[in-house]
C-alpha cells in the first residue's frame, strides 16, 4: 500500500506540474460513443475537434421534437474553442462560427464534464480511497491500474460543496508519463447519466497519442476564413429583444397573456456584418388549475441548424392553419410518439409561420391547439403591423 500511495502522489504531483496536453479521446457509455481530438492549456483554454459522435439519446431528442441544437451527424464535423470568457463553435459544413459566452461544449455524457477532464488527478490521494488492481498484462505494457472510490460522496467546506457523482472507478496510468490512458467509473444512481443508461453502466474514457506539452495559446484562437458567417450570441432581456434583434421581433403578446421568460432572458445570435440573426426564448405561466404551460419561441431572418430542421418537419408532417389570413403549419408531435417511449401527458404541439423573411417556430407544452394558434395569431398580428 505504501508503494501505491507513493505512486499516487507522483501522479498527483505530475498533474499539478502539467499545464496542458493534447490527445485523442474516446468516451464510451452504453450506446454513447464519442471520439475527439482534445487540446487543453490550463487554466481555461480547451479546444475540441469531434471525429465521431454516436449518441442515441440525442438522436431520440431530435426525433421526438427537433430538440437538439446540433445532431450527432452535425457534431462529428464541428470544432469548439474555449477561452476564459467564451466558446467559439465552428460548423465547417454551413461555414458558420458562433461565439457564445461561457463554457458551451456539447459533452458526450449528460451531467458530466468529460472532455479533457483530468484535473481531478491533482487531488488523487486526498479525495479517493485507492486499491492496487494491476494485472500481469498491465505490467507488460508498463501500465498501472488503480481502483478508486470517493472517501465521501460529498465534501463540504465553509463556502464550497464538492460532490463525487460516481460509486467506484479505476485508472490505468502509464508508469513512465504518469498520464491516465483509461478512466473508468460507475455513475452514482442519482445522476441523470445512470437513469438514462441503467444502474450498472460503466463509463470508459480512453486517451491515445498523448502529447504532454501544453499547446500554445494561439491554438485556441480560432480565425475564420473569408466568407464565413460569424454570429455573436448573448442573453438579452425580453424588453430589449425588439431593439437589439436585426429582425422584427415583438413578444409582448405572450407577456400580456401571463407568460414570463425563464432564466430572465432570451438567447440572441447576431451576424453583425450581414444584419442576420436568430433568437430562442422559453416562457412559462401557471394556469388557474396550478399546472405549468410553456412555449419555446425560435425566430430569425437566418435559419439556424435547429430551425432548418423544424421547418422541414413542419413542411413534411404538419397541416396548414390560418393565422389571421397568414398561412402557418401545425404539428402535433405527441401524435407520432414511438410506442417504446412514454408519451407526454401535457401535450407537445408546434406551429410555424413566416412574416417578411422572418421565420417563426413556437413549441407549446401544457397548452391545447386552440391556445397555441391564438398565441401565434397574436404574434402574427403584431409582426404584420410592425
Amino acid at each position: 500500500m505504501n508503494d501505491l500511495a507513493a505512486f499516487a502522489r507522483r501522479v498527483s504531483n505530475a498533474q499539478r506540474e502539467r499545464n496542458g496536453f493534447q490527445a485523442r479521446q474516446r468516451t464510451i457509455a452504453g450506446p454513447i460513443d464519442v471520439s475527439a481530438h482534445v487540446r487543453v492549456r490550463d487554466p481555461h483554454l480547451i479546444a475540441v475537434e469531434f471525429r465521431s459522435f454516436a449518441n442515441p439519446l440525442l438522436d431520440l431528442e431530435e426525433q421526438l421534437f427537433n430538440g437538439a441544437e446540433y445532431t450527432p451527424d452535425e457534431l462529428k464535423a464541428m470544432s469548439f474553442f474555449v477561452t476564459e470568457r467564451e466558446t467559439t463553435a465552428f460548423d465547417p459544413v454551413s461555414n458558420v462560427v458562433l461565439h457564445r459566452p461561457g463554457l458551451a461544449i456539447p459533452e458526450p455524457l449528460p451531467g458530466f464534464r468529460a472532455l479533457g477532464a483530468v484535473g481531478f488527478l491533482s487531488n488523487l490521494t486526498a479525495d479517493f480511497l485507492l486499491r492496487e488492481e494491476t494485472t500481469d498484462a498491465d505490467r507488460e505494457r508498463e501500465l498501472r491500474r488503480i481502483g478508486i472510490k470517493p472517501k465521501a460522496p460529498v465534501r463540504s467546506e465553509l463556502l464550497s460543496v464538492t460532490s463525487f457523482p460516481f460509486r467506484r472507478g479505476s485508472l490505468l496510468v502509464e508508469e513512465r508519463t504518469l498520464f491516465p490512458r483509461r478512466i473508468e467509473f460507475l455513475p452514482s444512481g442519482e445522476t441523470l447519466l445512470a437513469s438514462l443508461l441503467g444502474p450498472q453502466s460503466i463509463v470508459s474514457i480512453d486517451y491515445a497519442d498523448v502529447r504532454q506539452e501544453a499547446p500554445e495559446p494561439a491554438a485556441f484562437d480560432f480565425r475564420p476564413t473569408e466568407g464565413t458567417r460569424v454570429f455573436y450570441e448573448r442573453s438579452v432581456s425580453l424588453g430589449d429583444v425588439s431593439d437589439q434583434s436585426p429582425f422584427p421581433c415583438h413578444l409582448d403578446p405572450l407577456v400580456s397573456k401571463g407568460y414570463s421568460p425563464r432564466n430572465e432572458g432570451c438567447r440572441l445570435a447576431v451576424d453583425r456584418d450581414n444584419g442576420r440573426g436568430h433568437l430562442q426564448a422559453t416562457l412559462s405561466m401557471r394556469n388557474p388549475n396550478g399546472e405549468t404551460a410553456a412555449v419555446t419561441v425560435r425566430a430569425g431572418n437566418y435559419l439556424s441548424r435547429n430551425m432548418s430542421r423544424r421547418r422541414a418537419a413542419l413542411a413534411g408532417g404538419g397541416e396548414e392553419v390560418d393565422l389571421s389570413g397568414r398561412p402557418g403549419r401545425f404539428l402535433d408531435r405527441a401524435a407520432n410518439w414511438p410506442e417504446t417511449v412514454a408519451a407526454p401527458d401535457h401535450g407537445l404541439l408546434e406551429i410555424g409561420w413566416e412574416i417578411n423573411g422572418t421565420h417563426w417556430f413556437m413549441l407549446g407544452e401544457g397548452i391545447d391547439r386552440t391556445q397555441l394558434v391564438d398565441l401565434a395569431t397574436d404574434l402574427v398580428l403584431v409582426g404584420s403591423a410592425g
